[in-house]
């Protein structure tokens, strides 16, 4: 298979309140006399899609594996204390070892130490960063922390240049299952903010059942590369037809709906804990047994 981005899944970070400037041509003024970047309330909803279009290769590296990167160790977690930059740099020494590209999912105060450690100590490195989005229609005090990680998102972005290989701006945001759907249109809106603002490839991730779905062309038509979930477990693959059906899923399903889009894998893999009696350790352990309905789950 072509344009694999390997994923082991680890937890994911959500948005920290961090305080940041940033530029925006549209929606962002810029100081004349000093250079600095200042911060604005809101994002316009009108903002236009670049013309022309001209879209930016993902470049893996040499060694387009990678993984997802949760940094918080016990009694840490996002949204209250994050790792210091010591843990940071124990954990990206060994990350580099075997893979040159993390995924993160927030542009949040943990996101920033990552980058500020890979920058400080030269690590062979680099970063897809993440935009966490969520609903801001039924949830409209949303707005704000979304508006603010895109901000965050910019700033990281031409801050960290030659470290940020692209943002993926939203997670899982439209297909049917998703807890945190939101309209499509805002999306879009924060999409195009941040691609208008940055150098970057710019992308949003989600479920192949959204990828492979007509109404996922108008989201396709805004970013550079299309990042898809695959998971075969999930999907209640037994591991012995796993790779085949995520071969099919690829090219007959996403590739198929998207011709000449490069598409990416964002997350893929196997239960590190499998166990088929549901009772091992961990939730992996419990809740897959190669089989999706809510009775085998039971």
């Amino acid at each position: 298979m072509n344009n694999i981005y390997t994923h082991i899944y680890n937890q994911f970070s959500e948005s920290l309140n961090i305080q940041s400037n940033t530029r925006n041509s549209n929606n962002y003024k810029k100081s004349q006399s000093n250079g600095q970047i200042n911060q604005v309330d809101s994002i316009d909803s009108k903002i236009l899609r670049q013309k022309p279009f001209h879209p930016r290769k993902f470049k893996a590296g040499d060694e387009p594996r990678a993984i997802s990167y949760g940094p918080y160790r016990h009694g840490q977690a996002p949204n209250a204390n994050g790792p210091s930059k010591k843990q940071i740099f124990e954990d990206l020494n060994i990350i580099k070892e075997h893979w040159k590209l993390i995924r993160v999912y927030g542009s949040d105060a943990d996101s920033q130490r990552i980058l500020q450690v890979i920058d400080k100590h030269d690590l062979p490195i680099k970063v897809l960063l993440g935009v966490w989005l969520e609903n801001e229609v039924d949830q409209p005090q949303r707005k704000a922390l979304n508006q603010q990680q895109v901000e965050n998102a910019i700033k990281m972005a031409n801050r960290y240049d030659g470290l940020v290989a692209a943002v993926s701006v939203g997670n899982e945001t439209q297909v049917f299952w998703s807890y945190h759907r939101m309209a499509a249109e805002n999306l879009i809106k924060y999409i195009r903010t941040v691609r208008n603002n940055t150098n970057v490839p710019v992308s949003t991730a989600d479920d192949y059942n959204f990828w492979n779905k007509v109404e996922s062309k108008s989201i396709a038509a805004e970013i550079d590369f299309i990042v898809a979930h695959i998971y075969p477990l999930w999907n209640g693959k037994p591991l012995e037809s796993a790779i085949d059906w995520t071969d099919h899923t690829f090219h007959k399903s996403v590739e198929k709906m998207h011709p000449g889009k490069q598409i990416v894998i964002g997350e893929i893999g196997w239960a590190t804990n499998y166990n088929q009696d549901k009772n091992g350790p961990g939730q992996q352990g419990n809740l897959i047994n190669a089989e999706v309905s809510l009775k085998a789950q039971e």
